[in-house]
């Protein structure tokens, strides 16, 4: 029975773009083996994958990008058998200096994945191994000028059912700022007046996140609410105006706005208002971009009346947490060619929980 596995040193699992990976891989056994080479493999990649259509209609869209593929032999046989024991091959792989951060599409579209593959080839098989790590490319919100500005959207619609036209509805939206970090607190509220001769339902505010996955030739946007329950859905009868008080909702540990070094993936943020109106199931929305990074801005005020005024506040006076690292949602990973066995695997970002007592904004 030979056991194989890969260890990183330190136990590390969240990189950037220039570190050096460093650790062993690990042959367990308890009689000598015969082999050809034991070999690691450093890889990259991105890869999206949807259909659209039905039946003889249906299509499929693909888009892969490759971020980089390195194999480098470990071990070489010349006659000599792996002794039993636990024997260990170091290894060190330097990561290319821009890379876009990890990413797993919670519908399974689409990933940015990194990866060390460890492969023990004998004369009649080969024993697989394989460790999956996070890189994270560093989003400093406090290089983008209107992150500390509130992010506001306004829009108008009117409702049509043939000829008839039956009055102007007008949205705003607005958070208290444009630039967060995974565990912020965002606050969001809105305002509806509905000039129409319909009643609005069950209009609500969300965290919304936007991913755009693409084949090349052919693009797919998909939308995430990230709000988890929070917020309160309201209706606004026919000729009213209502207001959505502030409101806190926590974001989570997600990926860095915009995955601006791959060509197949982009995700953006947003907050969003969204309202059902009686016609055909119409939905109605309005939706201010957020930027997502992953080092705050060094001051500023997350109040409610940010944005009333002056955004920004002393940095003494502003307390940030000592950021940790969060899972994502984790993702099945199927057991292929490509994957020498079904594995679960969550990305992690910073987080900055915010939630705790210390840091609670007041």
């Amino acid at each position: 029975m030979v056991n194989l596995s890969i260890e990183v040193i330190g136990g590390k699992v969240v990189f950037q773009g220039g570190d050096v990976i460093s650790g062993n891989v690990i042959v367990d056994c308890k009689q000598p083996v015969d082999f050809k080479k034991l070999e690691i493999t450093y890889k990259g990649s991105a890869k999206t994958m949807w259909s659209e259509g039905s039946g003889d209609n249906r299509t499929t869209y693909v888009g892969k990008e490759p971020i980089f593929n390195q194999t480098e032999t470990l071990l070489k046989s010349t006659g000599q058998k792996i002794s039993p024991g636990r024997n260990l091959y170091p290894f060190q792989f330097q990561l290319p200096l821009e890379l876009p951060s990890s990413f797993e599409s919670p519908v399974e579209l689409g990933y940015i994945r990194y990866r060390l593959q460890a492969r023990l080839q004998q004369t009649l098989k080969s024993k697989r191994s394989q460790l999956m790590f996070t890189v994270l490319e560093e989003v400093d919100l406090n290089k983008f000028p209107l992150a500390g500005e509130p992010a506001i959207s306004q829009s108008s619609k009117t409702l049509c059912c043939w000829c008839c036209t039956s009055g102007l509805i007008e949205l705003e939206v607005r958070a208290n700022k444009t630039g967060f970090v995974p565990g912020e607190f965002v606050t969001v509220s809105a305002s509806i007046k509905n000039g129409s001769s319909s009643k609005l339902r069950n209009c609500k505010l969300s965290i919304v996140q936007l991913i755009t996955l693409s084949s090349g030739y052919k693009s797919k946007l998909i939308r995430i609410n990230l709000t988890k329950g929070a917020g309160v859905a309201k209706d606004c009868k026919k000729r009213s105006t209502i207001t959505f008080d502030p409101q806190k909702i926590q974001l989570p540990a997600v990926v860095p706005s915009h995955e601006r070094l791959c060509r197949i993936i982009d995700v953006d943020y947003c907050v969003e208002l969204i309202c059902h109106t009686p016609l055909f199931s119409e939905k109605i929305r309005t939706w201010a971009l957020l930027e997502v990074g992953t080092i705050p801005l060094n001051q500023g005020s997350n109040d409610e009346t940010q944005g009333e005024g002056s955004t920004n506040m002393p940095a003494s006076d502003f307390s940030v947490p000592a950021p940790t690292y969060a899972a994502a949602t984790a993702v099945t990973i199927p057991k292929s060619e490509e994957n020498p066995e079904a594995v679960t695997f969550a990305p992690q970002y910073n987080y900055y929980d915010w939630s705790q007592t210390a840091f609670t904004y007041k």
